[in-house]
C-alpha cells in the first residue's frame, strides 16, 4: 500500500487487451461484493481509494493484470516477494489459487483490517534508518504500545501503534532531532491492535484449497523464507501476517544469496525498486513494469523484453490468446487448447504414434515427457538410497531419543532445596517465594542503582533508588543445601556447581540409573574401590552438559567481599577504632553518634566472618565453568561435556543439544544438570539490582500482587534460585535395562532472533513456532489439530511489564502455530509459584513430571485476565488426562528454544526382569542389592561386605526381583575432601609387619591418612603408593605429611624429600625415628607418648561442660535445662 495514484494503469488498460480482460473481471467482482465500481475508484483517486478496504483490491488488481500478460509472453520468475498484501498477489502469480479466489480474499482481508482499525484506531509513522536503529529508537522512547513493522529497507523502518502511541513517539524523534515521517493513515498496520482481522483472516481461509507445486516459490513475509508446502501452515501464515513485521530486506537478502539478482516490481510505480537500492546486496538488477513517469505502456515493454528469455518468447509465439484462469497454475501447461490446434499438444502415452514409420530419436522426443518422468522417479529412488547410505555411514541414530528421568531443586528457606515431594509440591501450586530481609533490601540500596521506570500514560523516566520500599521485595531463596552432610561429598565447590552436581545424582535416580563401586587396581596387584560410579558400559557413552548464568559467581563474590572487608577494616580496624572514640568523645549530636556506633559494630561484628584473608589455591577450578566437568569425573562420564548459556532459555536449549549429540552418535545419554544461586546473600546485590534497574523486577511486597503471569496487572518479575536435572537417552537403550522412559521428544528447536538484548522479536518468534509445529507434524505423523486437545503449553512468562514482556509474545506464537485450536491448549505457569530460576530452568523437567502425573498448578494469582487472553484456556483444577508438553524459553541475548515431548508409561523397576537381568550384568551378581545411600542410588552384590558406605543407612528402593537386604553401615569417612561419595570395604591380604619401634605411629598414621582421603583404615597397606595407587597427588601430599607431623607435635623439616616417603611405610618409620629423637611430645612418667583423648570418647569433666555451653549457645537453651541424657532431634528439636 502507498502505490496507489489517480489514474494507475489506465494506459495499460486502454492499451493491451489481456491486462483490461483481467481488470475487467476483477471489477465484477468488486461490483459483486461492494456495489461499487473499483475501476472508477482508480481513475479518480482521491481520499476513497486511499482508503485500505479499496486500496488492497487496486493494487492487487493492478499486480495480477500485469503479471497475467507478462506470463502470456513467457514470463516465469524464479522466487515471488510480496509486500503485505502482495503476497496474495504472490499466491496468484505462482499459481497457488485462481484469480476469482485471490481477488475475494484480498477484498476480505481490506474489510477486516478497515474493520480493526476502526475498532483499536492508530498510526503509522517512518524512520529512515534500519531495523536496528529503529528498534534502538523505541527502546530509547520507552512508549509503550509501538511496535516495529516493516523492514523496508536499511534506510527505511516503519513503526506503527496506537494513536497516542506513534504521537508520543514523533515527539520523542523530534526533541531529538531524528527525521521521521508520520503517515496520513488512521491503522496500525502488522500489530497486535488488528488481532480481530486476523482471527476473522484464519476463519476465511478455512476453506480455501492451495496447489502446492510452486509454494517453494513465494518468500514469506512472516519468516523472510520459502513457503512450506503444507496447506495448513500457509493459511496460518497469511493470517498471522496481519499483525507481524514485514521481513521485506531478509527476504531479498534470501533470494540474492541463492543467486538471484534482477528483481522486477510486478504492479504500478516503482516503489519496491526504490527500496531494493538501500538494501546491501551486491549488483541486483531492478525495473518497474508501470512506471508513471516514464509512461505505463513504455515501462512494460521494456521490461516484458528485457526479463523474458527468448526461448520463452518462441513458445509463448504459439499461443495467440489465452483465457484469464489460465493463470491459475502453470501458464503454458493449462493453454493445451490453443496448443493442441498448433500441433504441439504434451502426448499422454506412446500408442498413439505405434503405428507410425518414426525413428527411435522421434519417438523419444514425442516421448519425453514419459521419458522424463520415468528417470525422475529413478533419480529420487537413486537419491534416497544414497540418502540412506550416508545416515549409515556416518553411524546416525534415527530411532526415538527420550526423557528418561528427572528433577529439580526448589527454592523455600523452610525446607530442604532437594525434597522428596519437590514435584508434588510444585504440582499441587504451592508457594516457594519469601520476603526478603531488611538487611537484603539494604544491601541493594547500597548499590546505588538508578532504574527505568514507566508511568501509565507511557512515558519513561530514570529513579534514584534511595529506600528500601523502592527495591525488590520478594525472592525464591535457598533452603537448606549441604552437598556434604546430604550426599556425602566433602570437596567444596562453588555453590552454583554443587546445585548441579546434587541434581545429577538425584535424576539418576529418578531414571533408575545406579551408581556401582569402582574400583582401582594398586602396583602390588591388589584393587582398591574407587567411589561410586556409572556401570562400566556406560561410562564412555554418557555426556554432561551444565547450564547456569551466573557459574563461579558466588565463589569470586566471596572472595571478594572478603578481601576488600579485610584490606579496609580488618587490618585498619585499630585505627578505626581510635578514630570511633575520639568522634564519641567530642560529637555533641546524639543522632550522628548512633550512626557512627552501629556503622563501627558492623565493622566490630564483621570481623569475626571475614578475620584474615587467605588466598585460595584452587580458585581457579571454581569460578571457571567446570561444574559439568566435576560431575563427571564424580560418576566417570566419559562422554562429551560442556557448559551451555543461552541465558534463560539454557535449559530447554541443552535438551535439544543433548537430542543433537545423540543422533549423531557422539553418546547414547547426556545428563542436563544446571544450578543457580541467584538469590543468595552475594549475588542478590547484583543480580537483583540489575533486573530491578532495567524496570524488569517487580517491587511489590506482597506475593498475590507480586507473582501475576499472565494477569492484566503483571508488573515484574521475581527472581528464584533452584537446580535441575535430566537425563536424555536414546530409546533403544532405554528398552534394554526393561525401561520407557518418561517422555519421548517429538522434537527440540534451538533459535535467535538476533533482535534485542531482553525483548522478543514477537514476528520471528511466530513464525519459527509455526514451523516448528510442521516439522514435529512431519517428523511424527500427528497433526496440530490431534495434539491440541491434550496438549499442555509451559509457558516461560515472567510477569514482566507488558510492554515486551513474555506473555503477548507467547500467546501470539501460540495462536500463530495452532490459530484453530490454540483455545484447547492448557496454558500453564510455574513461575509464580518459584520466581525465574534463570539458568537452570526448572520448567521442562516439571513438565515432563506433570505428564506423569496428569496434573499441572492453575496458573498463580490470575485474578484479573486480559482481554487479550480471555479466550485461552488456563489451568485451573490442575487435573486432566494431558499427553503432550510443549514449552517455550526464551532468554536475554534474543535466545529462545521450544521442546515438545509426548508422554510415556514408564515400566518401573518392580518385578521387571529385564531391568534385573540389567543389574546382574553391571554387578556380575545374581542377587544385586539395589537401595540409596547419601540421597544416590546404588546397586551392590548382595555377597559384598561394605565398609564406609555412607553416614547413614541404605534405604531399600524395592526392585522386585531384586530387593536388596539393607547392608550394615559403616564407619562415616572424613570430611576433607574424599573424591567420591562412598568406598565399599573388599578383602585384602594379610599385612607384612613393621618393626616394633613404628607399630603404633603406623597405625596412627594411617588413620590419619583414612580421614585425610576417605579411604577406610583395612584398604590402606602400609605399601601403597600414595600418588599412583592411592590418588594423593603432590599437593595434598603436603597437606597431610603437614597434619601427620602435627599431630606428634613435631615440625617439618626444610630440607625434607617426600618423594622419597611415598608410602605409609616409609612415613611412619620417618616419622618413628623423629620421635626416637629430642623432638619427641611430652612424656609421663613411665615414659609412654601422651596421645589427646579422641573426640568422640567423651572423657573428662571440662568436655561435657564445653559442649553443654556450645549447645545452649547455638539453641537458647540454659545451661540447667540441658541434661546429658536428652535426645538431641526428640527432646531438643536439633535437626540434622
Amino acid at each position: 500500500q502507498g502505490a496507489q495514484s489517480a489514474g494507475m494503469l489506465n494506459a495499460l488498460y486502454q492499451a493491451v487487451p489481456e491486462i483490461k480482460a483481467v481488470m475487467d473481471q476483477g471489477e465484477t467482482i468488486f461490483q459483486e461484493r461492494r456495489g461499487t465500481s473499483l475501476l472508477e475508484l482508480m481513475n479518480t483517486g482521491g481520499t476513497p481509494l486511499n482508503q485500505t478496504e479499496n486500496t488492497q483490491p487496486a493494487i492487487f488488481l493492478s499486480t495480477a493484470a500485469i503479471y497475467h500478460a507478462l506470463s502470456l509472453k513467457g514470463f516465469e520468475p524464479d522466487f515471488y516477494i510480496g509486500h503485505s498484501v502482495g503476497e496474495y498477489s504472490a499466491l496468484y502469480c505462482a499459481g497457488l489459487i485462481d484469480f476469482s479466489t485471490a481477488m475475494n480474499l484480498v477484498i476480505s482481508r481490506a474489510d477486516f483490517m478497515a474493520r480493526a482499525s476502526k475498532e483499536n484506531p492508530g498510526g503509522i509513522m517512518v524512520v529512515f534508518d534500519g531495523e536496528k536503529a529503529a528498534q534502538e529508537m523505541i527502546s530509547e522512547s520507552g512508549v509503550d504500545d509501538i511496535w516495529l513493522v516493516n523492514k523496508n529497507s536499511e534506510k527505511q523502518t516503519a513503526i506503527a501503534g496506537t494513536t497516542k502511541g506513534i504521537d508520543l513517539f514523533c515527539a520523542h524523534l523530534k526533541d531529538k532531532d531524528i527525521f521521521h515521517k508520520k503517515l496520513a493513515l488512521s491503522a496500525a498496520f502488522h500489530t497486535p491492535l488488528l488481532e480481530s482481522a486476523a482471527a476473522n483472516m484464519a476463519k476465511t481461509l478455512e476453506s480455501v484449497k492451495f496447489n502446492l507445486k510452486n509454494a517453494h516459490k513465494i518468500i514469506s513475509n512472516l519468516t523472510a523464507r520459502p513457503y512450506p508446502a503444507d496447506e495448513q501452515m500457509i493459511r496460518t501464515h497469511l493470517a498471522r501476517q496481519i499483525v507481524s513485521p514485514v521481513e521485506f530486506v531478509e527476504s531479498v537478502k534470501g533470494v540474492h544469496a541463492q543467486g538471484c539478482k534482477r528483481f522486477i516490481e510486478i504492479g504500478p510505480g516503482r516503489l519496491l525498486c526504490n527500496l531494493l537500492k538501500n538494501i546491501s546486496i551486491e549488483e541486483p538488477e531492478s525495473m518497474p513494469t508501470a512506471d508513471a513517469k516514464k509512461g505505463e505502456l513504455e515501462s512494460f515493454n521494456l521490461a516484458a523484453e528485457r526479463f523474458i528469455a527468448p526461448k520463452a518468447k518462441e513458445i509463448a509465439q504459439a499461443s495467440e490468446s489465452a483465457p484469464l484462469e489460465r493463470m491459475n497454475f502453470e501458464p503454458k501447461e493449462l493453454n493445451n487448447k490453443d496448443l493442441k490446434t498448433k500441433g504441439l499438444e504434451k502426448t499422454d502415452a506412446p500408442k498413439e504414434v505405434m503405428n507410425k514409420d518414426i525413428s527411435f530419436n522421434t519417438f523419444l522426443e514425442q516421448n519425453k515427457t514419459l521419458v522424463q518422468e520415468a528417470l525422475q522417479r529413478e533419480y529420487e529412488a537413486f537419491q534416497q538410497k544414497n540418502a540412506l547410505a550416508a545416515v549409515e555411514n556416518l553411524g546416525l541414530y534415527t530411532g526415538s531419543v527420550c526423557i528418561a528421568g528427572v528433577s529439580v531443586g526448589l527454592p523455600g528457606k523452610g525446607h530442604q532445596v532437594f525434597n522428596d515431594k519437590n514435584f508434588d509440591r510444585i504440582l499441587a501450586g504451592n508457594n516457594f517465594i519469601e520476603p526478603l530481609t531488611e538487611e537484603e533490601k539494604h544491601r541493594i540500596v547500597d548499590m546505588n542503582i538508578t532504574r527505568v521506570y514507566k508511568e501509565p500514560n507511557g512515558n519513561a523516566r530514570f529513579v534514584d533508588i534511595v529506600s528500601t520500599k523502592d527495591v525488590i521485595q520478594l525472592a525464591g531463596k535457598l533452603g537448606y543445601f549441604d552437598l556434604s552432610t546430604e550426599y556425602g561429598i566433602s570437596r567444596k565447590f562453588d555453590l552454583v556447581d554443587e546445585l548441579a552436581m546434587a541434581a545429577g545424582l538425584e535424576v539418576l535416580k529418578d531414571a533408575n540409573i545406579p551408581l556401582v563401586q569402582g574400583y582401582k587396581k594398586t602396583s602390588t596387584g591388589s584393587r582398591i574401590p574407587d567411589g561410586l560410579v556409572l556401570p562400566q558400559e556406560m561410562q564412555d557413552t554418557t555426556g554432561v552438559i551444565m547450564t547456569g548464568i551466573f557459574p563461579g559467581f558466588e565463589t569470586l563474590l566471596h572472595h571478594l567481599n572478603a578481601y576488600y572487608y579485610n584490606k579496609f577494616y580488618v587490618k585498619p580496624y585499630e585505627e578505626l577504632e581510635n578514630i570511633y572514640y575520639h568522634l564519641m568523645e567530642n560529637l555533641s549530636d546524639r543522632d550522628m553518634k548512633d550512626v557512627i556506633t552501629n556503622w563501627f559494630f558492623k565493622i566490630r561484628e564483621r570481623r569475626k566472618v571475614y578475620g584474615q584473608y587467605k588466598f585460595e589455591r584452587n580458585i581457579l577450578f571454581d569460578i571457571v565453568s567446570l561444574g559439568g566437568a566435576h560431575f563427571a569425573q564424580l560418576i566417570r562420564a566419559k562422554g562429551p561435556n560442556i557448559h551451555l548459556s543461552g541465558a534463560c532459555a539454557s535449559a530447554t536449549q541443552a535438551i535439544g543439544v543433548a537430542q543433537d549429540w545423540i543422533r549423531s552418535a557422539r553418546c547414547d545419554r547426556v545428563i542436563v544438570i544446571g544450578g543457580e544461586a541467584a538469590t543468595s546473600e552475594a549475588q542478590m546485590p547484583w543480580v537483583g539490582s540489575g533486573f530491578l534497574a532495567m524496570g524488569a523486577a517487580t517491587s511489590k511486597e506482597v506475593v498475590s500482587d507480586a507473582a501475576k503471569p499472565f494477569d492484566e496487572d503483571r508488573n515484574g518479575t521475581i527472581l528464584g534460585s533452584g537446580a535441575v536435572g535430566i537425563v536424555v537417552e536414546r530409546e533403544d537403550t532405554l528398552k534394554r535395562r526393561g525401561l520407557n522412559g518418561q517422555a519421548r521428544i517429538l522434537g527440540s528447536y534451538i533459535g535467535n532472533s538476533a533482535f534485542h538484548p531482553s525483548r522478543i522479536d514477537v514476528g520471528h518468534l511466530s513464525g519459527e513456532l509455526n514451523k516448528f509445529v510442521g516439522q514435529v507434524e512431519r517428523q511424527n505423523g500427528i497433526s496440530r489439530r490431534d495434539m491440541a486437545g491434550q496438549l499442555v503449553f509451559m509457558s516461560h512468562e515472567t510477569f514482566t511489564p507488558a510492554r515486551g514482556g513474555s506473555a503477548s509474545a507467547e500467546v501470539e506464537a501460540l495462536k500463530s502455530a495452532f490459530p484453530d485450536d490454540y483455545k484447547q491448549i492448557t496454558i500453564t505457569n510455574t513461575k509464580g509459584y518459584t520466581g525465574h530460576t534463570l539458568g537452570a530452568g526448572v520448567e521442562d523437567a516439571i513438565l515432563v513430571k506433570g505428564l506423569q502425573k496428569k496434573k499441572f498448578p492453575p496458573v498463580a494469582n490470575l485474578d484479573h485476565v486480559p482481554a487479550e487472553f480471555s479466550d485461552l484456556n488456563f489451568t485451573q483444577s490442575g487435573n486432566g488426562d494431558y499427553r503432550f508438553g510443549l514449552h517455550f524459553s526464551a532468554g536475554f541475548g534474543s535466545h529462545f528454544a521450544f521442546l515438545m515431548v509426548d508422554r510415556l508409561e514408564e515400566a518401573g523397576v518392580e518385578n521387571n526382569p529385564a531391568y534385573h537381568a540389567w543389574l546382574t550384568r553391571i554387578t556380575g551378581s545374581t542377587e544385586p542389592m539395589l537401595g540409596v545411600t547419601n540421597k544416590t542410588l546404588c546397586v551392590f552384590p548382595k555377597d559384598q561386605r561394605t565398609g564406609a558406605i555412607a553416614q547413614g543407612k541404605i534405604e531399600d528402593k524395592g526392585s522386585g526381583a531384586a530387593k536388596p537386604a539393607a547392608p550394615e553401615v559403616g564407619t562415616s569417612k572424613g570430611h576433607d575432601e574424599p573424591e567420591q561419595p562412598v568406598s565399599v570395604q573388599v578383602e585384602h591380604s594379610p599385612k607384612v609387619a613393621v618393626k616394633s619401634a613404628a607399630t603404633d605411629v603406623l597405625g596412627q598414621i594411617t588413620d590419619l591418612i583414612a580421614n585425610q582421603t576417605g579411604y577406610t583404615r583395612d584398604m590402606l597397606e602400609p605399601d601403597l603408593d600414595l600418588e599412583a595407587d592411592l590418588g594423593i597427588d603432590t599437593v595434598k601430599q603436603v597437606e597431610t605429611f603437614g597434619k601427620i607431623t602435627k599431630s606428634f607435635g613435631l615440625t617439618v623439616p626444610e630440607d625434607i624429600s617426600l618423594s622419597e616417603l611415598n608410602t605409609i611405610r616409609k612415613i611412619a618409620e620417618y616419622i618413628g625415628s623423629r620421635i626416637q629423637t629430642a623432638d619427641t611430645p611430652a612424656q609421663d612418667d613411665a615414659g609412654t607418648v601422651v596421645q589427646t583423648p579422641k573426640p568422640g570418647s567423651g572423657s573428662g569433666p571440662d568436655v561435657m561442660k564445653e559442649i553443654t555451653a556450645l549447645i545452649a549457645e547455638q539453641t537458647g537453651y540454659t545451661l540447667d535445662m540441658l541434661e546429658p541424657d536428652l535426645d538431641l532431634e526428640a527432646d531438643l528439636g536439633i535437626d540434622t
